[in-house]
């Protein structure tokens, strides 16, 4: 009879396992938080939580199932970046990385998720060139004061547009501020711009 207990709590293991849907892979594998494009081909995806990799790789493909080179470019604690080689515009991507755990887990898993590059008319260097165009000559800021910060994409209810992010100053009174604006992908044009003074 010992046969019959050991199938019987084979099977309850195996019943409980269907019923979590839940395999050891799948449960070290962190959550992914956000996808979001940053131009340039890079994407960043961030986790819910810390995670340890091992050997990490990343496929990407379109909704035609044709494959695309992935390069990581920064591996952190909370987000990954990698870049998409001879992307196109306008396309939605289905990503998968693969070695990838929760932090103090032991199994490596895979996360998938999905990112769009949207199809804009100007490239991410004339954005940012319009954006600080617009900073000079609304606030009389000086352009070799100007460092970039951060480039991200973004949508609303009429289309997709950059926020363009960078901090300068004026010399001849020494101030110091943080520029945030936004340009329209589709026409260039500047529609929300704002100003903090430091």
């Amino acid at each position: 009879m010992k046969w019959k207990r050991w199938l019987s709590g084979l099977l309850i293991s195996v019943l409980a396992a269907g019923c979590l849907g839940v395999l050891p892979a799948e449960a070290a594998a962190p959550k992914k938080d956000n996808a979001e494009y940053e131009g340039y081909g890079i994407v960043e995806c961030e986790f819910t939580q810390e995670v340890q990799y091992k050997n990490p790789k990343v496929t990407v493909k379109d909704r035609a199932g044709k494959k695309y080179t992935a390069v990581i470019t920064r591996k952190g604690s909370k987000e990954i970046k990698f870049k998409i080689r001879n992307y196109k515009k306008g396309t939605k991507y289905t990503f998968r990385i693969a070695g990838v755990r929760r932090k103090g887990t032991e199994v490596y898993g895979k996360v998938s998720g999905t990112v769009i590059i949207p199809d804009h008319r100007f490239t991410e260097k004339q954005m940012k060139k319009i954006a600080v165009d617009d900073a000079v000559k609304q606030y009389g800021i000086k352009k070799s004061t100007i460092k970039m910060q951060d480039l991200e994409f973004g949508r609303d209810s009429i289309s997709w547009f950059v926020k363009v992010e960078f901090t300068a100053s004026k010399p001849e009174c020494g101030c110091k501020c943080e520029v945030k604006t936004k340009v329209r992908c589709r026409n260039g044009k500047v529609i929300s711009r704002k100003i903090e003074w430091k």
